[in-house]
């Protein structure tokens, strides 16, 4: 009997532990999300009435070295302060799933498959978007989210930073630029998959942190503000893609979407 306090102890420390740590975990990453809307949402939008789409570029990248002063004094700082968080957040995410999976159904994660079916049933589906179609692969919704938001935010690194700072090429929006116009079906559905999600997460983890979201009013005025900063992060994104690509700059960066798709 004691043993088996003591284990319940001990796995409940482990809870808290990891819990807390996701959610300090989340902070940096929160602050980057909001750093983000500024410069991809709300600075673009603002160009929406310069006809030169050079002076729209000068306007955007400004509003991004005002900003990278904080964040980017060297590339090394930007990834540690992206990756590292990015791993925690994720990393204890999957240990305390795991850790309350074998807290609730020793039985197996079948069981907690057919709980959660259930659940989504009597709940009407998916609360947003409302596609029954979409697969969370029994996950919560902010969970499958996040999941996606992760693997996007690599590739999005992996292209946008990583490949221009190993080709000693200085990057500006107009790579996304160039990448919109280059590939428009893939880079608009992968950038509306990375923000949707990102948003959607970002959202409704706060909500759900800060218990924002207990009601069923609660959850739809959330849904109401995900569809409208993601909506606006739609229209900043096509104003992007209309942005001029200076010809000095569209030889080096189809060099770079050519390392991650080939020459197509």
């Amino acid at each position: 009997m004691a043993s088996s306090q003591s284990g319940s102890k001990s796995n409940d420390s482990l809870f808290n532990l990891l819990r807390t740590t996701q959610r300090y975990s989340s902070y940096v990453f929160t602050g980057f999300f909001g750093v983000h809307v500024l410069n991809n949402v709300l600075v673009p939008l603002t160009t929406w009435t310069q006809r030169s789409g050079r002076g729209a570029v000068s306007t955007i990248d400004s509003a991004f070295e005002s900003t990278r002063r904080f964040y980017r004094p060297a590339a090394g700082v930007e990834f540690g302060l992206i990756f590292i968080p990015l791993a925690v957040h994720v990393g204890s995410g999957l240990l305390l799933r795991t850790n309350l999976l074998k807290t609730l159904y020793p039985e197996g994660i079948v069981a907690w498959h057919h709980d959660r079916a259930r659940a989504n049933i009597a709940a009407g589906g998916l609360s947003y978007p409302r596609l029954r179609a979409i697969p969370t692969f029994g996950l919560s919704d902010i969970a499958a989210s996040g999941y996606i938001t992760a693997v996007c935010v690599v590739f999005h690194i992996f292209m946008i930073r990583y490949l221009p700072w190993t080709s000693s090429i200085d990057a500006s929006i107009t790579l996304v630029t160039r990448a919109l116009q280059k590939h428009p079906r893939v880079f608009y559905a992968f950038h509306y998959t990375l923000l949707s999600a990102g948003v959607f997460h970002v959202i409704s983890g706060w909500g759900r942190w800060l218990k924002l979201t207990a009601s069923p009013r609660s959850v739809l005025i959330k849904n109401t503000v995900v569809t409208v900063v993601n909506l606006a992060w739609v229209a900043a994104l096509i104003r992007v893609g209309y942005l001029d690509v200076p010809n000095i700059l569209i030889s080096q960066y189809d060099k770079i979407i050519s390392l991650c798709f080939g020459k197509v």
